[in-house]
C-alpha cells in the first residue's frame, strides 16, 4: 500500500503558476511587509516608551540633586542667621556685662563717697567729744 500512495503522489500533476497564485503571493508579502512595520512600530514604541520612562528617572534623580543643592543653600543661610544671631547675642551679653561693671564703679564711688562723709562726721563728733569733754569740769 505504500508502494501505491508513493506512485499516487508520482503521477499528481504540478499546478502551473496562474496570476492568482501571483496575487495571492504579492498579497502574502503585502501583510508580510505590513506585519514587519507594525512590529517595528510597536519596537519604536516600546523604545519611545523606556526612553520616556529613563528621562523620569533621569529627572527623579535631577530633582533630588536640584532638591539636595536648595536644601544646601538653605542649610547655608540658617548657619550664617545663626551665627549672625549668635554674634549679636555675644555682643548684648558684652555690653550688658560692661554697662553691670559700669554702675558696680558707680556704687562702689558712691559708697566710698558716703563712707568718706560719715567716716569725716565721726572723727568731727570725736574732736566735738573731746572739746567739750576738755571744757566740762570733772
Amino acid at each position: 500500500m505504500a508502494v501505491d500512495e508513493d506512485a499516487e503522489q508520482e503521477y499528481v500533476p504540478q499546478k502551473k503558476k496562474t496570476a492568482s497564485d501571483d496575487d495571492e503571493r504579492s498579497c502574502f508579502i503585502a501583510r508580510f511587509g505590513l506585519w514587519m512595520e507594525l512590529l517595528f512600530s510597536l519596537q519604536d514604541q516600546n523604545l519611545e516608551a523606556m526612553k520616556v520612562e529613563n528621562m523620569l528617572k533621569i529627572k527623579e534623580e535631577f530633582d533630588y540633586k536640584s532638591l539636595s543643592r536648595r536644601l544646601e543653600t538653605q542649610l547655608d543661610k540658617l548657619i550664617a542667621e545663626n551665627e549672625r544671631q549668635q554674634k549679636a547675642f555675644e555682643d548684648e551679653i558684652e555690653r550688658v556685662t560692661l554697662e553691670a561693671q559700669s554702675h558696680v564703679s558707680e556704687a562702689e564711688r558712691n559708697f566710698v563717697d558716703a563712707l568718706e562723709v560719715f567716716l569725716g562726721l565721726v572723727d568731727h563728733e570725736k574732736e566735738s567729744i573731746k572739746s567739750r569733754a576738755g571744757n566740762t569740769p570733772i
